[in-house]
């Protein structure tokens, strides 16, 4: 069942992935949209496996609560998103300090949302 589980929410962090990436406007498999579906990912298998189920199981897996908690994780990251612009090379070398330390803390949150979501997939197994 846990495969069911896996390959369920890989399916549908994949699709809201792309219609994000598209949605945005973003050139797909850039290293933020490997962040975007890792998030995804982990979002949608932790939402289905602690959300209430939710409609008929489909192989034991009730696929709308995790359709549930991956359409909601993608509003959140959606609505937060800011529209791309484009940099020459001059302007990336000229990054601000504050910018530069804006991103490492984005980066530290990032990871740390990843921890706690693998935390909270494995502690619901155990």
């Amino acid at each position: 069942m846990i495969v069911f589980e896996l390959l369920f929410a890989a399916l549908i962090a994949l699709v809201l992935g792309g219609l994000l990436v598209l949605g945005l406007d973003r050139q797909p498999f850039a290293g933020r949209d490997v962040a975007l579906f890792v998030v995804l990912f982990l979002a949608t298998w932790a939402g289905g496996i602690w959300l209430a189920p939710i409609g008929p199981p489909l192989w034991g897996v009730h696929v709308v609560s995790f359709l549930a908690g991956g359409v909601l994780i993608a509003l959140v990251l959606a609505s937060s998103s800011t529209p791309r612009t484009r940099r020459t090379r001059g302007e990336e070398l000229r990054r601000s300090r504050t910018e530069r330390e804006v991103i490492r803390t984005l980066d530290i949150f990032f990871w740390l949302l990843v921890a706690l979501l693998a935390a909270s997939i494995a502690y619901r197994y155990l």
